[in-house]
């Protein structure tokens, strides 16, 4: 396993011992509006059908797809991961209860063609986007098969100058998505498409503990609607969903 790998692995196995960014409950709290978009989008036609959860953390968005109907496999580099996404499977005792696997995401041990979706909450940016993409591509079915993921953007200065002084809540080697990450995906996919998310909802944060916090936010997220259609602003967005279709078969080896 490579030194960024390990890094990741070491990493994460951390972040799901010790809840580190717990604290941060109201900044992440934005994300809302995102994270319904990405789950509507996953779940709505996924009854019946077999789906790869991509760096599953501790169950991700396993559990509610499997309720929705889907076979499920979760995946994630962290055992520690892995290991509180299998206790929750036992305690929620479901019908179709996820399989989940410590597993490489770059190296996928399943089959050419062997999903109809694949999809991953915030995965890609800690991943080198050739080589996962190129696997994510290869394992879905064609024609037919689709992925979808909601990744940070690297382009907004504030968000930026945030990571910057929270260094501990992230690892050296992760990536927020930029254009060219998006020109990959079109090497494996012949269409993509992006939602962007969370722009002039970031001036809300100052009223998170005031009464009109909802308000406030309700008509930040409006506006977003407005600007957010806007084809450079778009990418100063905090994050997006990538919807990728049409899997392309990969070169031959």
């Amino acid at each position: 396993m490579s030194d960024r790998k390990q890094r990741e692995k070491h990493f994460h196995n951390q972040v799901f011992s010790d809840r580190r960014r717990a604290s941060l409950s109201n900044f992440y709290g934005l994300q809302e509006a995102r994270e319904s978009f990405f789950q509507d989008m996953i779940e709505e036609s996924c009854e019946g059908k077999k789906v790869l959860e991509y760096g599953c953390g501790p169950g991700g968005y396993a559990f509610s797809l499997a309720k929705a109907g889907a076979n499920v496999v979760g995946i994630d580099l962290s055992e520690v991961a892995i290991e509180q996404a299998m206790e929750i499977a036992r305690r929620e005792n479901l019908e179709k209860s996820p399989e989940f696997l410590v597993m490489d995401a770059e190296n996928l041990k399943f089959k050419d063609g062997s999903f109809d979706i694949v999809c991953g909450g915030a995965i890609i940016h800690h991943l080198d986007t050739e080589r996962a993409l190129s696997e994510v591509s290869r394992v879905l079915k064609k024609p037919g098969g689709k992925a979808v993921f909601l990744e940070p953007l690297g382009y907004n200065p504030a968000i930026n100058i945030f990571r910057r002084f929270t260094p501990d809540l992230r690892t050296k080697d992760e990536h927020p998505l930029k254009s060219e990450d998006l020109a990959v995906a079109k090497r494996y996919f012949g269409t993509v498409k992006t939602y962007h998310f969370d722009l002039l909802t970031l001036l809300a944060l100052p009223f998170a503990v005031a009464p009109i916090f909802n308000g406030v936010l309700k008509f930040l997220r409006f506006l977003d609607m407005v600007v957010l259609n806007l084809p450079l602003v778009r990418w100063l967005s905090w994050a997006v969903v990538i919807e990728l279709s049409e899997p392309k078969f990969p070169p031959k080896r």
